[in-house]
């Protein structure tokens, strides 16, 4: 070789990246995406998010914090425009909201603790599709009343009282003790969010369509929640007590949580 050619190539030699840069089929430098190092740096990001059963349950619990800011809204509303309900009876609603937090979330702990999770968190959401989706309805039938506010406050409630002790025992399971960290924190970012975001957007359905009406959009992300939480395919542990009524013990294999 002509030692002229022989020095440019040697100064091209050096000049090339890494082998981990180089893309597949193509002359074009720049990080390849299949490469090891892009892949670690996407995984990286994305974090829990790649774990198919916690971006379930983190898309239907962001759907339904969203849904919940418009109820906030709609029921309040519905009592004082719509009802003419006085100030006591306003004020009772409001009460009757918290009040299943108050009486049922120490006996829902030691419940739920004895019992599958994730039958409990679908249930906890269509208790919730149902009693919100009667008020739309006894409204196009001219049948609404504040009594029927105070029930599906408190039957709406319970139901949420259930679901969240459920949900605090689900996660760990779902994603293990050493991600429960970033857990929490994509699910409080996203009810977060929706405390910032939702009464806006809230607001701008209730003035479309009307408060009984626009509850529907919390019925529908109540029932996208449990649709996302039913399509699991994680397993659970034993609850508290298996082994002493005779089921398995610390060391035995998960159970499918069907």
């Amino acid at each position: 070789m002509d030692p002229g050619l022989e020095w440019h190539a040697s100064q091209h030699d050096a000049r090339r990246p890494p082998p981990e840069w180089y893309p597949r089929r193509s002359w074009r430098w720049g990080p390849c995406a299949r490469s090891p190092i892009a892949a670690q740096s996407i995984g990286h990001r994305l974090g829990l998010l790649r774990q198919v059963d916690f971006r379930r349950l983190w898309v239907g619990e962001t759907i339904s914090q969203f849904g919940s800011q418009v109820s906030l809204l709609a029921i309040p509303y519905i009592a004082t425009v719509l009802l003419k309900a006085t100030a006591f009876e306003v004020a009772l609603l409001g009460a009757l909201q918290f009040l299943p937090f108050l009486l049922f979330t120490l006996p829902a702990g030691a419940w739920v603790d004895r019992l599958r999770r994730r039958p409990i968190l679908i249930s906890g959401d269509l208790v919730r599709v149902v009693t919100l989706g009667t008020i739309p309805v006894a409204w196009g039938l001219g049948v609404l009343t504040i009594w029927q506010l105070y029930l599906v406050s408190f039957v709406a409630g319970i139901a949420t009282v259930f679901f969240d002790v459920a949900y605090q025992s689900y996660l760990p399971s779902l994603v293990g003790r050493e991600a429960l960290v970033e857990g929490n924190a994509k699910l409080s970012a996203s009810e977060a969010s929706a405390q910032v975001v939702g009464p806006g957007l809230g607001g701008a359905l209730i003035g479309l369509v009307g408060a009984p009406f626009a509850i529907i959009a919390d019925a529908l992300s109540y029932l996208a929640s449990a649709l996302f939480v039913s399509a699991h395919r994680a397993f659970r542990t034993t609850p508290r007590g298996g082994a002493a009524r005779g089921g398995p013990g610390p060391g035995a294999a998960p159970e499918p949580d069907i």
